[in-house]
């Protein structure tokens, strides 16, 4: 009975969380289910046959998204002496990469904002005038300054964890 309440957890976990990634991340629908039955799976890896059977897709759709998803790094495969068949997992790096994203487009919105700021500036010069908005615009890019710093300190401490807990070394 246990495994039953288990595997229906699983389930409905894998549609709470894949709707999410679906939105989140603009994949597929069974691209963001392909990985979060990778996340919420073993470390073990799943093979194709297994996603086939628990995803209840087609083997040529399945097979699809997972070469999309392998050639985005978000999934990563292995193989076991002996045995020829490729064991799926989530990629190492995959949040690390997703966050670097987010920080290269803060950093281009900083860019962005001193424009703005130095626009803003110079146009209060020019019209003798002092907007308060230049005092928010300053708050802002602070803001965004001090996040991404903070950011890349963190993308930096948790590479070197992952790469010290797994065989896949992540590089940008």
């Amino acid at each position: 009975m246990q495994r039953k309440k288990l595997e229906e957890r699983k389930k409905k976990l894998i549609e709470k969380l894949g709707a999410y990634l679906e939105d989140e991340n603009q994949v597929p629908p069974l691209a963001a289910r392909i990985i979060t039955y990778l996340i919420i799976q073993h470390d073990c890896g799943i093979t194709f046959d297994q996603l086939v059977n628990d995803l209840g897709a087609s083997k040529s759709t399945i097979s699809t998204h997972l070469n999309n998803l392998i050639a985005q790094k978000r999934v990563d495969y292995f193989t076991k002496t002996g045995d020829r068949k490729r064991y799926y997992i989530i990629s190492s790096g995959h949040i690390i990469r997703k966050i670097a994203a987010l920080v290269l487009k803060w950093e281009h919105e900083i860019d962005l904002r001193k424009e703005v700021l130095k626009y803003k500036e110079d146009y209060n010069k020019l019209y003798q005038t002092k907007s308060h908005t230049t005092e928010i615009e300053r708050a802002m890019l602070h803001f965004l300054e001090e996040s991404v710093v903070y950011f890349r300190r963190q993308i930096k401490k948790h590479k070197s964890q992952i790469n010290d807990l797994t065989d896949i070394v992540y590089e940008d």
